[in-house]
């Protein structure tokens, strides 16, 4: 019994929390350039930070970031400069999965 209550709420929650989702853009930097990095990734269940590089070409400058999360409550999003690196922070009681996507844009020399 107690099995089949936690599995209720494995699947039920995620069900539930899809229709609370809110959509939160960060922004970093000037837009201009061209796009030189697009990703889309997922935040599991009880995953509280999450880190993702930039990859910059060689021949190319960063001038902007834009960070997009669908999650219930706002995250903290910070991109740090020196290493190209965002990290998205959530609150320790998160108990849903969210998405995000990163977008990057340089400068081609």
């Amino acid at each position: 019994m107690k099995g089949i209550i936690i599995c209720c709420f494995l699947v039920l929650i995620p069900s539930f929390t899809q229709g609370l989702l809110k959509t939160y853009e960060y922004e970093f930097g000037k837009n201009v350039g061209v796009v030189i990095y697009d990703y889309t990734g997922k935040i599991p269940l009880t995953q509280h930070t999450t880190q993702k590089s930039i990859p910059v070409p060689n021949n190319a400058i960063l001038t902007y970031v834009k960070v997009t999360v669908d999650a219930i409550a706002p995250p903290k999003v910070d991109f740090n400069r020196d290493t190209n690196v965002v990290t998205i922070k959530f609150s320790w009681a998160k108990i849903y999965r969210s998405t995000y996507t990163i977008q990057a844009k340089g400068l081609i020399y």
